[in-house]
Parts: structure tokens; C-alpha cells; sequence
């Protein structure tokens, strides 16, 4: 099958999304409705994940409000850890009566299984390229003929719920979005996952809704047609759909979980609606972008999926749309090469521009009148620089332009060369720092994706037994990161030279003075902490962070999950709670970026959260920071293989040696 070069294809998505934002999709109606797991949700509820009774409790709270049926768009691939039986293992101090009673009572994961077995639920599934073990059940069956059978997109492995949870529910259902340069815009509602055809979220909550069977036909030219009942969808012949958004309407799409929980809501709010359960919370990222520019929660897209599928509009790309297109192309050509030997320079120019914008009137209007996607950019294109082989003046104009950008890049280069010089500057050098300090050891790391980067860190003391230290990552990346990394590593010494030890009082003032400075809206993300050198007294706070490992004296590794909160820049007034930990001699701290985390392989394979653990647990590994430092900056690199970094590269590492060290 040809496939276009990828200029024509970012070309055609440029002009398919500037489509949509000229004539976004009319809500007409809300078939659907987000309980959003949102920042309010968490303050009620607790940090997430929830216990799976909690979110039982919130399944028959939306059940009470008799919804026509329940997705989720989460995924509970573990058992849960907060069950009685499990709790009663991991205390294995408990005492025996205790623990045989804690055995004895229901598991969460079967009080959730329970609860959504008492109305149509659909589970969410995530389809791998990886493939993984085990067998995929508990699918509703789909009547799909084979010839669009063998053309739907396939997937060899998969992430699901467990067995308890899923097996109760109605189905298992994709959750599965296609993005290009990080632009949602299609999404598969039919696909083969390990050997089993499944639906799409959004389809399959018609069809618990509705109780009717999915029928699926191949249309031809490159078309096919879902039937669920009476509602007809059109899809491409590999199962893939064409969303058409609509803006985000937080307002009246969304309900906070929290008000659900209180019991807050009108009786009627969720009757006869498809109630979709996702995270809504910035902090949670799970957040896309879509073709009118919005950064919208990843559940927000099957809502809108379910919207235009109950109001029946649709975009339609068939086939043979390229026929009509390389005709427009061919017939602009043809009629500038006719008329090139007739006109002016000046009028053929005129007649290039009219014939373009003819072309691209013909496209706005397909899309407008039918929903279809004809690609009139690289026709117009094509015209237009037909008609630029007649304009020999225009050589000499390029070549100037092409001389006076080369200059500008290498100024630029140059630029960009004394920017990360003065960055890296800004950093301090924990060896020159805390020459001679035996009570600790510091040791620190920045390797940025780019030339200059957002990641930063910094150590110094507060008073002669108090050291101050943090790590933080900035949005973004390359210069923009990098300016606004320099006004908040500023910005949080101050506000720690200033607070004393509290370090709620210095994230609330770094936010206030980035809040002040911060015209386009960038965060951060930063874990910081005060140690006191005299007992290994730890005090610290994480806003929005990787929390950090702890390696003990014994060899154990833990992580300090508490005192966390929304990164940096994101919620004004947000009040940062601190946890406290007495440090052992000898134990050490290594706090991180996500450019260790997601550094990636040759092969699309993350670093992840698990090989930085076995690096940091490996037995020759030395308890001095440098040796942790640079163990893992080695296991990151050879794991990379000279792949290009997906992120700037941060490491600090802290040793409390003990009080007369």
C-alpha cells in the first residue's frame, strides 16, 4: 500500500486540523459525562490510587443515579495492595487473631468485582505492540465479516485489569488513541488484540448501554460501517476513527468525583447518560493534545467520541479522496504550465493564488457540507510552485535568504553555546561547595536533552548544620526551559535562605514568586529537603515529583513517597505538607528527573522506574553518592546506545555520614 512521505502527511494534518478549528463540532447533545478524578477528588478521597472499595463506593454512588452504563477509563492491573489479607501480610507483627481475621474478610478487589457486576460496566484495556503473557477474556463477542476482520489493526499483547475485576464486568473495552507530533486524532473503535477483536471504550458503551450486538462490514474503498442497534458509525477499514472535536467543556462534561462521593449531585444528573470514570487531575497526567490546540483529559476523548457518534457527526476519508486530490494537483499544474507562456510574471502569479484558493475553498466546503477530508494543501502547493519555475528572480532572492539564515543559525549556535556555558555555571559543584564537610557527602549530575535544558538543582547550607537541597524539572524544553529554570532556581533559594527550616513556607513563597513571573504559564516539578548534619533529621516536600530512593545502611532501597502535592506553577495558594525522616549513618538519598526514567532504547523501550531500582540495588554497588552517580549514569547510557535523550538528565545524591563524621 503506498504511503505518503511524511512532509505530505504533517502537511495534510496541518490542513485537517486547521479544519477543525474553523468549524470545531456543535454540542448538540451530552449523551456522556465525566466523573473526573480531579484535584478536589484526591483532597477528598486521598492520594491516588484509591482503595478499590473507595472506588466501589464511588461506582454505586453513580449506580444509585441509575446511569444507562459505566466505563472506566483506568486500568487496575494489580491486585490491590490495600486488602485486608495483603495488609495483613506485609505486618507480619500482627497478631495471629488479627491476621486470620483480616484473611477472612473480602478482598477490595472482589468488593469492586462485586459492585460492577450490579449494572453494565465496561472495563478498560490497553492494547501493547509488546507481546505479554496470558490469554485476553471476558470480551463481548462482535460479529465482524472477515475481510474487515483481517484489515484491523493488531495488537500482540495488552494491559488490563485483573481477572477478579474483569470478569464481572460487561466487557473489556480499547482505550487505545493514535497521535502524531503529539496530536490525538484518530482512535481505533475495532481492533485485534492478541488473536481477540475488541471494541473501543466509546463503542463499547453503546453496547452495554444498549444491550445490542456490534456488527461490523466492509464498505470498500477503504470504508467501513459499525452498526450497534440503531446507531450506525463509519470507520476506516482497519477500525480506526476519525474524531471531530468539539471545544473542551469542563463545566458541563465534567463532575468531579468529590461530589459524587459527598453525594452532592441531583438525582437525575447521570440518568440514562454514559458515565465515564477517568483521571481529570493535572497531577495525574493524563492529558492530550488535540487538533483545536486544547490540552484536554485523556478521558475527555471518548466522551467526545460518544457524543458525535449519538448526534451523527462524522469525518469520512475514503479511498478514493487521493484521486480527487492528485487531479486537483495535476489540473493546477497543467493550467500554470498553459498559461505560463500567455501572461505576465506578475498575473500568472494572480492566477497561481486564485486557483490555490479556489482549491482550498473546494476543501473548507467538502468538510463543512459532508464531514469529508479532502486534502487541498499539497494540491495548492503544488500550484503555487508551478507557478514559481517562471519567476527566475526568484533564485537569486533564495540564495541571499538561504546566506542570511545560514549566518543567523550559526550566531545562534553560538549563542546557544554561551547560554548552556553560563547555565551549567549557575550550578554548583558539591565537591568545591562542601570541601572538608564530614558529616555529609553531596554528589550531583546535570545532563541536558539539548543544548541548554529546564532540569536544575542546587545544595547549599542554611546554617552551619542545615544543608538546603532540591531537584526540579521545568516544562518544556531548550532555551524557554532554560530561562525560566534560571528565575525558579533563584527564586527557591531565596525563598529557602529566607524560611528558615519550614519548607512549607518555601515552596508556598518560590510559588507565589513564580506565579508573579510566569507570563506563559510553564511548572515545575521539584523535591526538596533540609538536613540537619548534626542527627540525619530529614525533613522534605515533593511537588509533583519522582519520588526519591533511599538507600539504608543494610542494603534495603525505599522510596519516600509522602508530603506530596501539584507541581510547582499549577495551583495558586496550594498549601505543601513536609515529611520528616531520621536518616541512619551512612544511609544515603538519590533524587531524579524523568530523563533517567524515560530514557529510551533503540528498540522505543523505556528506562523505567524497575532498572533503576536493580542499578541502585546491585551489591558492588558502593554507598558513596559519587559511585551512585555515576553507576547510573552508565547503566542510563548504555541502555541508550546513543539514542537521542528524551529529556534532560538530572542526579543528586546525599549521604548523611553521621554526626562526627
Amino acid at each position: 500500500m503506498w504511503t505518503a512521505p511524511r512532509p505530505v502527511v504533517g502537511l495534510r494534518n496541518a490542513n485537517f486540523d486547521q479544519y477543525q478549528r474553523l468549524f470545531p463540532r456543535d454540542r448538540r447533545e451530552a449523551p456522556a459525562i465525566i466523573v473526573g478524578i480531579d484535584e478536589n477528588a484526591l483532597a477528598v478521597a486521598g492520594q491516588w490510587p484509591w482503595p478499590r472499595t473507595k472506588v466501589a463506593e464511588l461506582v454505586a454512588r453513580i449506580q444509585a443515579l441509575r446511569p444507562a452504563a459505566i466505563g472506566f477509563d483506568i486500568t487496575f492491573s494489580e491486585a490491590d495492595r490495600l486488602s485486608p489479607g495483603a495488609l495483613a501480610k506485609s505486618l507480619p507483627d500482627l497478631p495471629r487473631p488479627v491476621v486470620e481475621q483480616l484473611g477472612s474478610l473480602p478482598a477490595n478487589d472482589t468488593v469492586l468485582a462485586e459492585q460492577i457486576s450490579r449494572s453494565p460496566v465496561v472495563m478498560a484495556l490497553v492494547g501493547e505492540s509488546d507481546p505479554s503473557a496470558g490469554t485476553l477474556t471476558g470480551i463481548a463477542p462482535l460479529l465482524i465479516d472477515d475481510k474487515l476482520g483481517a484489515s484491523l489493526r493488531r495488537y500482540a499483547g495488552f494491559q488490563s485489569s485483573i481477572e477478579t475485576i474483569a470478569s464481572r464486568a460487561f466487557t473489556q473495552a480499547l482505550l487505545n488513541g493514535d497521535t502524531d507530533q503529539g496530536v490525538i486524532r484518530t482512535a481505533p473503535i475495532l481492533a485485534d488484540v492478541k488473536g481477540t477483536q475488541v471494541s473501543g471504550l466509546s463503542l463499547a458503551m453503546w453496547q452495554a448501554a444498549t444491550g445490542s450486538p456490534i456488527l461490523a462490514t466492509d464498505l470498500g474503498g477503504g470504508m467501513a460501517e459499525v452498526a450497534v442497534g440503531q446507531l450506525r458509525v463509519p470507520a476506516a477499514s482497519d477500525g480506526t476513527f476519525l474524531i471531530w472535536f468539539g471545544r473542551h467543556d469542563a463545566k458541563h462534561r465534567i463532575v468531579s468525583a468529590a461530589e459524587v462521593l459527598k453525594g452532592a449531585l441531583k438525582p437525575d444528573t447521570f440518568e440514562n447518560k454514559l458515565v465515564l470514570i477517568g483521571a481529570t487531575g493535572i497531577g495525574l497526567l493524563d492529558y492530550k493534545t488535540t487538533p483545536l490546540g486544547e490540552f484536554v483529559p485523556g478521558v475527555d476523548i471518548h466522551a467526545q467520541m460518544i457524543e458525535q457518534m449519538f448526534t451523527g457527526q462524522y469525518l469520512r476519508r475514503p479511498s478514493w479522496f487521493l484521486w480527487i486530490e492528485i487531479a486537483l494537483l495535476m489540473g493546477g499544474i497543467l493550467t500554470v504550465r498553459w498559461l505560463a507562456d500567455r501572461l505576465s510574471a506578475n498575473r500568472l502569479v494572480a492566477v497561481a493564488l486564485a486557483l490555490g484558493m479556489a482549491q482550498i475553498v473546494a476543501g473548507l466546503l467538502v468538510f463543512r457540507v459532508a464531514g469529508g477530508l479532502l486534502d487541498i494543501a499539497w494540491p495548492a502547493v503544488g500550484t503555487l510552485l508551478a507557478s514559481s519555475l517562471v519567476l527566475a528572480d526568484s533564485l537569486a532572492r533564495s540564495e541571499r535568504q538561504r546566506r542570511a539564515l545560514r549566518e543567523q543559525a550559526a550566531r545562534i549556535s553560538g549563542e546557544l553555546s554561551a547560554a548552556q556555558r553560563i547555565q551549567m555555571g549557575l550550578l554548583p559543584n558539591p565537591q568545591e561547595v562542601f570541601a572538608g564537610e564530614g558529616r555529609f557527602t553531596v554528589a550531583a549530575l546535570l545532563e541536558p536533552a539539548r543544548t541548554v535544558g529546564g532540569d536544575f538543582y542546587d545544595c547549599f547550607m542554611l546554617d552551619p548544620h542545615h544543608l538546603f537541597f532540591v531537584v526540579a524539572d521545568v516544562s518544556g524544553k531548550g532555551l524557554p526551559a532554560a530561562l525560566f529554570m534560571a528565575a525558579v532556581k533563584s527564586h527557591m533559594k531565596s525563598a529557602a535562605l529566607a524560611s528558615d527550616e519550614h519548607l512549607s513556607t518555601v515552596m508556598r513563597r518560590a510559588q507565589e514568586d513564580i506565579g508573579r513571573e510566569n507570563p506563559e504559564s510553564l511548572f515545575v516539578t521539584a523535591f526538596a529537603g533540609i538536613l540537619d548534619a548534626r542527627s540525619g533529621r530529614l525533613v522534605y516536600t515533593n511537588a509533583g515529583h519522582e519520588p526519591p530512593f533511599a538507600g539504608l545502611p543494610d542494603g534495603r532501597l525505599i522510596r519516600l513517597e509522602r508530603a506530596d502535592g501539584p507541581p510547582l506553577g499549577t495551583l495558586e495558594n496550594f498549601e505543601y505538607s513536609q515529611g520528616e525522616r531520621p536518616m541512619q549513618a551512612g544511609e544515603w538519598l538519590c533524587i531524579l528527573t524523568d530523563g533517567v526514567t524515560d530514557a529510551t532504547s533503540a528498540d522505543g523501550k523505556m528506562f523505567g522506574i524497575e532498572r533503576i531500582r536493580e542499578t541502585l540495588e546491585k551489591p558492588a554497588l558502593a554507598a558513596w553518592p559519587g559511585e551512585v552517580v555515576k553507576r547510573l549514569q552508565t547503566d542510563v547510557a548504555a541502555f541508550a546506545k546513543g539514542a537521542v535523550p528524551a529529556d534532560d538528565l538530572t542526579l543528586l545524591v546525599v549521604r548523611w555520614n553521621g554526626p562526627s563524621a
